[in-house]
């Protein structure tokens, strides 16, 4: 339900923030025509094995970090509307 807007906000925003998916619960073949189907064309990694998942010790999907130089500066567990990942990405990176 987020993906439409992510890919707004990442065709909006251009090079000032990078976007990258992750994907840890899907089949690889099954995620990729996903992305391809409604259009994403921001990086998409895949996790497998859950190793990502257990590193930033994800308690639910989806997720998203905001993470700059390395360091996590905020997060969002749930489902994020354009309006709100705006709002993050103004406060947190000074972007619009």
């Amino acid at each position: 339900e987020e993906m439409p807007g992510l890919q707004a906000v990442h065709r909006e925003l251009g090079s000032k923030v990078r976007f990258v998916g992750i994907d840890e619960e899907d089949r690889r073949a099954a995620a990729l025509s996903f992305l391809h189907r409604v259009g994403v064309t921001y990086p998409s990694g895949f996790d497998g094995s859950g190793a990502v998942a257990t590193a930033f010790r994800i308690e639910g999907t989806p997720t998203t970090y905001f993470i700059s130089h390395g360091k996590m500066l905020d997060f969002h567990t749930g489902r994020l509307t354009k309006s709100q990942l705006l709002t993050y990405l103004r406060q947190i990176f000074g972007v619009s």
